[in-house]
């Protein structure tokens, strides 16, 4: 799969080196070829304006949020799904479109062509919603957080790594917590933890590279355009044997006698 993915990014069209008349001109020849169904509801992003961590999202699947516009403003519910090609949200409760799906991706006891698709909100159109418990009462209730920042990082165990602190900015010692993932269910093909954390092997020292010299050259592939020990100079100054004309007229002067033998026994 590797190989497929570099060859597609060598050979590949990239849309972003493009004029921009030329991008919008494909973006509605891809656009009409694609069902309606499967359409977006809002623009693509460039790739390299793309969200790529939390702290751009900002939320996380399984987060709580207030909806602040739209139809449903002023109501609290869940992040479900992120997606990534719009830098969108797709919400528990939000607004929904008309779409006709066919037949072959109908999903399980649907029974029309016509459903109501949700529809993708911007994260600038949610608040993060958090839980405080008063200290006099006990009483937990709920705030939405207006502005965000992250300051400090901590290794989160259900994440595998090192998670920002989300806080609320002007009241940066409320922290509203990252919501927890989904657990993943072990079947008999997974691999045990702590098989996967297992080190196998320990450098001697840091100092020297105990590889052989000349190792990573052989390695590499030798069509590749890159430095490589098969260089045009060595090919050119290799002394290849050159085929005798008098030992190749006698080799074909054979065949098409034998090839004539054998017509005259049929």
């Amino acid at each position: 799969m590797s190989t497929l993915r570099n060859l597609s990014k060598r050979y590949g069209m990239n849309m972003n080196r493009l004029p921009h008349f030329y991008k919008k001109m494909f973006e509605q020849l891809s656009a009409q070829s694609q069902l309606p169904a499967l359409r977006p509801d809002a623009k693509e992003a460039p790739e390299d304006e793309r969200f790529k961590s939390y702290k751009e999202w900002q939320v996380a699947v399984g987060d709580r949020v207030l909806i602040t516009k739209g139809k449903y403003r002023g109501t609290i519910t869940k992040v479900v799904g992120l997606h990534e090609s719009t830098n969108r949200l797709y919400l528990e409760h939000s607004e929904t479109r008309k779409i006709v799906v066919p037949k072959q991706f109908w999903q399980k006891n649907q029974d029309s062509h016509v459903i109501d698709y949700p529809k993708t909100v911007h994260p600038k159109d949610v608040k993060v919603v958090g839980t405080i418990t008063d200290e006099v009462s006990g009483e937990d209730s709920d705030i939405a957080a207006h502005a965000l920042v992250f300051k400090g990082e901590y290794w989160d165990e259900d994440y595998k790594k090192m998670m920002p602190y989300r806080r609320i900015r002007y009241n940066e010692h409320i922290i509203i917590p990252w919501p927890r993932p989904d657990i993943v269910e072990e079947d008999a093909f997974s691999t045990p933890e702590l098989h996967t954390v297992e080190r196998t092997y320990t450098p001697m020292t840091i100092a020297s590279n105990e590889m052989p010299e000349g190792v990573i050259q052989s390695l590499r592939d030798p069509i590749a355009k890159r430095p490589y020990k098969w260089g045009k100079k060595q090919l050119i100054n290799l002394k290849f044997l050159k085929l005798n004309q008098k030992k190749s007229k006698k080799f074909h002067l054979m065949f098409w006698n034998l090839l004539v033998l054998k017509l005259l026994i049929i």
